[in-house]
């Protein structure tokens, strides 16, 4: 199961804020609890950035565009926040916004997935812009630029590349030590699949 929320934060009420909140966060317990079986993808224009603006690669800065370059954004929506802290940001290298008056490139445009940390190392996460925002603006597109998220299983290494040879996890002995180390790990992170018939709470 895919859960996609698109999100644009300007202008919305604290009460439609709260309200995307309790839908979120209802989704991204499902998530946790069922991390092979469900993944939660937040995207949008979220007017506050993960990292300073810069100018256009040819713009000046001079004067007041000096102050405007360390004027980056960074107000953080306390509401939608509390959500999106406990999710895995994908990062975007390039700028996703242009804002014309200003010559500025900006990163407002974000990508969060439910992944826990213990799934994120197997997999290959990846965010590209796929044409400049400022390009996309000066032909009266969109002042923003599409990002395409790619997640995929990391591949497999080979079993002649293999650290461990097969036989080691195959002998007696390191099955009794993995069995007492086990008993001794905190597996918090390693949430087991959902039992066969469990259903997201929405559909109670």
């Amino acid at each position: 199961m895919i859960i996609h929320y698109n999100i644009h934060n300007h202008q919305l009420s604290q009460d439609e804020k709260s309200e995307v909140l309790r839908h979120l966060s209802v989704d991204l317990d499902y998530a946790q609890e069922n991390p092979t079986r469900c993944i939660v993808i937040v995207g949008g224009d979220f007017n506050f950035a993960c990292q300073p603006p810069r100018k256009e690669p040819d713009a000046e800065v001079v004067g007041a565009s000096q102050a405007a370059l360390r004027e980056w954004r960074a107000r953080q929506d306390k509401t939608l926040m509390r959500a999106l802290n406990r999710m895995v940001e994908v990062e975007v290298p390039e700028p996703t916004h242009h804002y014309a008056p200003k010559r500025m490139l900006s990163y407002i445009d974000r990508q969060f997935v439910s992944l826990p940390g213990w799934l994120c190392v197997q997999m290959s996460l990846s965010g590209v812009v796929t044409d400049p925002p400022e390009l996309l603006n000066h032909r009266g597109i969109s002042d923003h630029a599409p990002v395409q998220v790619t997640l995929v299983p990391g591949g497999m290494v080979p079993v002649s590349e293999r650290p461990v040879p097969p036989v080691v996890c195959d002998h007696p002995i390191f099955r009794k030590f993995l069995e007492t180390i086990e008993a001794e790990c905190d597996q918090s992170m390693l949430t087991p699949p959902a039992a066969p018939g469990v259903s997201h709470p929405d559909d109670a």
